[in-house]
């Protein structure tokens, strides 16, 4: 039979195990601070007219790594920067990783197609083909929850019959660069 006394032993022992864990989960996160790999941003390029959006959705609960999806708003036409970078008519989305390396850094590594409208033929019949592949490396440096700097470099690849850059074939192009970005909302 439950007596008054068991019943707030229970409830006495149900509050402490709660509080307990809802201590150590919040604990956990104190090491990423206020600064989570989470959120929708927009990305400006100082100097230029380079526009990026991103989403970073969090693989873990605290915040510390990430998968990567965006698009370039206003993306760089690669023709202009090296001759070795074959004309494009726009970029694919990007999709990626990101992880957390300190209480205010992240490195991330992103991936996009530049692609060329075509004629469909007989042999290939799309209206697309893949002209290269740019991957973007860098770190991300916080200056709050909602706000930070990033260090990057974008390299063009031809593609590898995966839909991956080809690396056993020189790069066509590697550029190191800096942006920044704002989350959507704050």
């Amino acid at each position: 039979m439950f007596t008054k006394k068991k019943i707030t032993l229970a409830v006495v022992g149900t509050a402490a195990a709660a509080f307990l864990v809802l201590t150590q989960t919040a604990g956990s996160n104190r090491c990423v601070g206020p600064n989570k790999l989470e959120g929708a941003s927009v990305m400006t390029v100082p100097g230029t007219p380079l526009l990026w959006n991103g989403i970073l959705a969090p693989s873990d609960p605290s915040g510390r790594s990430a998968a990567i999806y965006g698009s370039l708003a206003v993306a760089i036409p690669g023709a202009l920067l090296s001759p070795n970078v074959p004309p494009t008519d726009y970029s694919s989305d990007y999709v990626g990783e990101a992880v957390m390396t300190g209480p205010h850094t992240a490195k991330f590594s992103i991936v996009g197609h530049a692609i060329n409208k075509v004629t469909p033929t007989e042999q290939y019949p799309f209206f697309e083909k893949v002209a290269y592949v740019w991957v973007c490396t860098g770190e991300m440096k916080f200056k709050g929850p909602s706000e930070c700097d990033y260090t990057f470099t974008i390299t063009d690849y031809l593609v590898g019959a995966d839909g991956l850059p080809d690396m056993s074939k020189p790069a066509l192009f590697s550029m190191p660069g800096t942006a920044t970005a704002k989350r959507v909302g704050f």
